[in-house]
């Protein structure tokens, strides 16, 4: 019997060697996808926060020449929702 134990035994070790490297290369690649994802979203981040500055220095700029006709906007913008708005209540 122990013969026999120490056979399957001997038989199974390969197998479990194998099945745990399985296991490693399969815990390198969703590693590697993780830290793939994270690099695109830092670099999304990166350019949303561009473009958001950009907008915010045309906003600027463009209130500081023409003031009027952002107060102008502004009070359609406002208007239009609260017309928006009232109609859903």
């Amino acid at each position: 019997m122990d013969a026999t134990l120490n056979k399957t035994t001997d038989q199974t070790s390969p197998a479990a060697h194998r099945a745990k490297d399985d296991a490693g290369n399969g815990t390198q690649t969703v590693k590697g996808a993780l830290s793939s994802a994270r690099e695109a979203i830092a670099t999304g981040t990166d350019t949303v926060r561009r473009r958001a500055q950009q907008v915010a220095g045309s906003t600027d700029e463009f209130v500081r020449l023409k003031p009027w006709q952002a107060v102008g906007v502004a009070v359609l913008v406002g208007m239009s929702v609260g017309y928006l708005a009232g109609r859903r209540s």
